[in-house]
């Protein structure tokens, strides 16, 4: 998770999943430690900013990614996840999301 505060423009997004049309709601949020990051609605599913990697889906320590933006891999901004194509990965399965700012 990013260290520091960071912008309070985005709330929250949602990912829609391409496939079927599955949404999850993602809300902007601060652990225990004070680290930001966005926590999915329905459980411990974190969004969160890896120094090397930009934003990730993963774990809070940003040791484990489940998903990232598929076109925007370099060039990120810090602030907040950005819009549009990710990707995840669940076992031997991929889904394709659009990250949309609400």
């Amino acid at each position: 998770m990013s260290e520091t505060a960071g912008s309070s423009e985005c709330r929250g997004f949602e990912l829609r999943r391409q496939i079927d049309g599955l949404v999850y709601r993602f809300e902007r949020r601060t652990d225990a430690s004070g680290r930001i990051g966005y926590k999915r609605s329905d459980g411990d599913f974190w969004i969160v900013w890896h120094a090397k990697l930009g934003w990730i889906a993963g774990d809070r320590d940003g040791e484990e990614v489940f998903g990232r933006p598929w076109d925007q891999l370099t060039g990120q901004s810090s602030e907040v996840p950005p819009e549009g194509v990710w990707v995840s990965r669940k076992g031997a399965k991929s889904y394709v999301y659009d990250l949309v700012h609400v």
